[in-house]
C-alpha cells in the first residue's frame, strides 16, 4: 500500500505541474503510459477509486494538443488581471493572513524536505503539496523504527487536512465552472476524489493522534 499511494501523490504531482515550469516550452506533455499508470495505481491502492474517466481523457490527446492545452493552462491558473482565475497556490485561495507559505515550510524543514530552487518562491504551490506527502510515505516505507513510521503516518494525516483537503474543492469546482477541456476537468476531479479517499483511509488506519 506504500508504493501504491507514493506513487499515486508523485504522479498527480507531475500532472499538475506547469506547462511553463522548467524550460518554458508553451506544451502540457501529458504521459503516454497515463493509463496504465493509472490502472496500475489502481489495482494496488487500499480502498476503491475510479480512475478510468482521467485515463480515457488523457489517451484521447494527442501530440498536437499540447499547446492548446498549454494556453488553456495558463488562462485558469497563471495569469489574469486580478491573478489567476483559479489559483494553484494556497496562499492564493486561502488568503495571505492564512501564513500559509510559512506553516508549510516549517513541515518541509522538520522532515527534511528540500525545495529545488526554481519552487522556493512557492512553496505553497500544488504540485510541490503534493510531492512532500510522497515523500513522507517514502519515508514512512523506509523507516525502521515505529516510532519514525508513526511520525510520517501522523504527518501524512496532518499535512494532508491542513494543505490539501482545506482548499482542493475550490479549486475542482472552479476547473469544472472554467474550462469545458475534458482533460483538465477529469484531472482535477480524479484528484479531488482521491484525496477524499486517501484522507478516509488515513483516518482509520494510520496512527492515532498522540
Amino acid at each position: 500500500m506504500v508504493p501504491a499511494r507514493s506513487a499515486a501523490y508523485a504522479l498527480f504531482s507531475e500532472l499538475v505541474t506547469s506547462p511553463f515550469f522548467g524550460n518554458g516550452e508553451a506544451r502540457l506533455e501529458v504521459p503516454d503510459d497515463l493509463p496504465e499508470a493509472l490502472e496500475g495505481i489502481r489495482k494496488q491502492l487500499p480502498y476503491p477509486i475510479d480512475l478510468s474517466p482521467l485515463a480515457r481523457a488523457g489517451d484521447a490527446l494527442s501530440a498536437e494538443d499540447g499547446e492548446r492545452l498549454a494556453k488553456t493552462w495558463s488562462g485558469l491558473f497563471e495569469v489574469g488581471d486580478e491573478g489567476p482565475a483559479v489559483p494553484l497556490r494556497e496562499e492564493l485561495v486561502r488568503g495571505q493572513e492564512s501564513k500559509t507559505k510559512e506553516e508549510v515550510v516549517r513541515f518541509y524543514e522538520f522532515f527534511g524536505y528540500r525545495l529545488g530552487d526554481a519552487v522556493q518562491w512557492a512553496p505553497d504551490q500544488l504540485p510541490v503539496l503534493l510531492e512532500f506527502v510522497h515523500y513522507l510515505i517514502f519515508c514512512e516505507g523506509a523507516a525502521q523504527e515505529d516510532e519514525a513510521v508513526m511520525a510520517f503516518q501522523r504527518a501524512q494525516r496532518d499535512f494532508t487536512e491542513r494543505h490539501l483537503l482545506s482548499w482542493i474543492g475550490p479549486v475542482r469546482r472552479g476547473v469544472g465552472e472554467r474550462t469545458e477541456e475534458p482533460y483538465l476537468r477529469a484531472l482535477f476531479d480524479a484528484l479531488d476524489d482521491f484525496l477524499r479517499r486517501d484522507f478516509a483511509w488515513q483516518q482509520r488506519n494510520l496512527a492515532p493522534e498522540v
